[in-house]
């Protein structure tokens, strides 16, 4: 363990610990971040492909992946046969997909097509000529390769198409879909050079038989876990079934979600610069804390039903003495200079409006939890998001006395479903 100033410590697995004198007199030492990061590597099972820097196209990711297109979907009719082996029309259809190595069917359940004949379907698939249906009357399913198709067309930056960063086929057979990941535009150059670093958020594509999310996050999906984090943690979200029509609803979530995450970033930049143009003094980034880190209530509800005071007291005292630990602590990550490696505070932002909420993101973003599931359930609904718009509506009238504190002034998270 690497000491380090005002009894900071970092260590490499357990991440920040402060070790602090309780209101009872008592040493503590209180784990305030521990060290998860998402990274760009493969899940341990290798369900995944990360390109990472490569500058691979959509098209080009699923040639990797999927070389023969083995693993596109689509219908196939079943029919009842009565007398003289001729066959009735049937109200449903099988989703499957040809084995990698022969033409044997993987079949990936049944689904509700309506009422249809031969006919039927060779009127709605008019341009299937080996039985590849993938329209009916009730249902339409998109293969992959038509998904690919359809994020070559409408995820650009300009005329060129983004890079996808990773892409996979999730399940035992790809049953449960395919995702893809693509890094957002950078921000602009002007910005990056007064930040003197960027904000990573991802768009991301999650297509399976059954329905379709386009999302912007700032997860990047590399296996089913991360995907259903980036799902559960987007800022935008179109989510589309696949009765008829899924085509063109899926073309719609594309366009919509892509071009309201580009306008979100140009806000984004915007609010930045005016944060980075703000210096807050040492007094000022103190109240900030304590509006975000407040004293605790008593009494505490996991404590209800306990009637003996020593107990509800001391729990009382253990708790106010990790809420003091987490205001200096975000005074010191502020004024100190030792901590931004592990922060991402630039010399810029020191300081700054801008820095100083990138301490509490930080601090947030880190925070010591059990499981990943509940450091995504934090983020989205929980303390964890809670004290990160805390600690921008009470830095922004800082920055500007005008600004009028809104739930909605930090995120918009949107999910919607496409009819």
């Amino acid at each position: 363990m690497q000491k380090m100033v005002a009894n900071l410590t970092v260590a490499q697995d357990k991440g920040m610990v402060r070790e602090v004198t309780g209101f009872d007199g008592k040493q503590y030492k209180i784990v305030v971040a521990d060290t998860m990061m998402f990274s760009r590597k493969p899940a341990w099972h290798n369900a995944g492909a990360v390109f990472a820097d490569q500058q691979v196209s959509v098209t080009e990711g699923h040639r990797f992946i999927d070389p023969n297109c083995r693993m596109d979907t689509y219908l196939k009719p079943l029919f009842y046969f009565v007398d003289d082996n001729k066959a009735a029309p049937s109200d449903s259809a099988m989703i499957v997909r040809h084995n990698w190595s022969n033409d044997d069917l993987i079949s990936f359940g049944t689904i509700q097509t309506g009422i249809m004949s031969r006919e039927n379907w060779k009127e709605l698939n008019p341009d299937v000529t080996d039985s590849r249906y993938t329209r009916s009357n009730q249902f339409e399913l998109i293969p992959p390769s038509k998904v690919v198709e359809l994020v070559d067309k409408y995820v650009r930056d300009g005329n060129t198409p983004l890079p996808v960063e990773s892409m996979g086929f999730l399940g035992k057979n790809g049953k449960n879909g395919l995702f893809m990941s693509f890094p957002m535009p950078s921000w602009d150059s002007d910005v990056v050079s007064a930040l003197q670093t960027d904000v990573s958020e991802y768009l991301t594509v999650y297509i399976t038989p059954e329905k379709g999310y386009v999302l912007s996050s700032s997860v990047i999906a590399v296996c089913q876990n991360t995907v259903m984090m980036a799902i559960n943690q987007a800022a935008r979200m179109l989510r589309f079934e696949h009765y008829l029509g899924a085509t063109d609803r899926f073309a719609q979530a594309l366009e919509g979600v892509y071009v309201n995450a580009l306008d979100a970033r140009t806000l984004a930049q915007e609010t930045a610069l005016m944060m980075l143009e703000k210096p807050l003094t040492i007094s000022e980034m103190e109240m900030v804390a304590e509006k975000v880190y407040k004293d605790c209530n008593e009494p505490d509800e996991r404590l209800i039903g306990v009637n003996d005071y020593n107990k509800r007291y001391d729990n009382y005292l253990v708790r106010q003495t990790r809420q003091q630990a987490l205001r200096e602590t975000a005074v010191e990550l502020f004024t100190s200079d030792e901590y931004n490696e592990y922060t991402g505070i630039t010399e810029n932002m020191r300081g700054t409006a801008f820095g100083a909420f990138q301490v509490f993101t930080f601090m947030e973003t880190h925070k010591q939890q059990r499981n990943p599931q509940t450091r995504v359930k934090e983020l989205v609904a929980g303390i964890s998001r809670r004290n990160i718009i805390n600690s921008f509506n009470a830095i922004m009238p800082i920055v500007d006395p005008t600004w009028e504190i809104r739930e909605d002034n930090l995120v918009s998270e949107t999910e919607s479903e496409l009819a």
